[in-house]
């Protein structure tokens, strides 16, 4: 990191002509190692889904053990980009938190945006979560919010997930919010 951080300013101090070249790219560094994360078990995952089996937003767990999105895609989730009949769902956006308000972006990275199968068990949990009414309102809309309040919602939701999956903290091992999968 810090290798990193000398390059670019040593770079950019040769594009303002304040030194003739970058000596800091001659140096030789390892390529950083990434610990890679681990999904929960079938054991962790079910009974993740067993504790959720009467929550609100049941679906959102569901789709998070089932189809591995990130959190913001999957809080990003419009009834637009879901096709419950042809059991796809599409990526289009993603949901992030920007100085205390919800904005939505486009995904993650250039391949993020992309059509994904649904298991049967993800199209029942949506279908449930659909004719769910929320107070008078019942959401058909296809531009409407499959979540309503995401980030917050979905986080005071997950709490108590940690101690049914024996996990530290959020849904499991090596998981970044509701990006896991099983």
């Amino acid at each position: 990191m810090i290798h990193a951080v000398l390059r670019n300013a040593i770079e950019h101090a040769v594009r303002e002509e304040l030194v003739p070249r970058n000596v800091v790219k001659l140096v030789r560094v390892p390529a950083p190692q990434y610990e890679v994360g681990t999904g929960l078990s079938v054991a962790q995952a079910r009974r993740v889904l067993a504790l959720v089996e009467r929550d609100r937003l049941r679906a959102v767990y569901v789709l998070a053990l089932t189809v591995g999105l990130r959190k913001g895609e999957l809080l990003g989730l419009r009834w637009g980009d879901v096709d419950l009949d042809g059991a796809e769902l599409h990526v289009r956006q993603a949901s992030q938190r920007v100085a205390g308000e919800l904005h939505f972006a486009e995904p993650k990275t250039r391949h993020s945006g992309r059509t994904l199968p649904l298991p049967g068990m993800a199209v029942d949990a949506l279908r449930e979560h659909r004719s769910r009414p929320i107070g008078w309102l019942r959401v058909r809309r296809r531009s409407t919010p499959v979540w309503f309040s995401p980030p917050r919602t979905a986080r005071r939701s997950s709490r108590g997930t940690s101690t049914a999956t024996g996990t530290a903290s959020g849904i499991g091992p090596g998981c970044q919010g509701f990006g896991c999968t099983i």
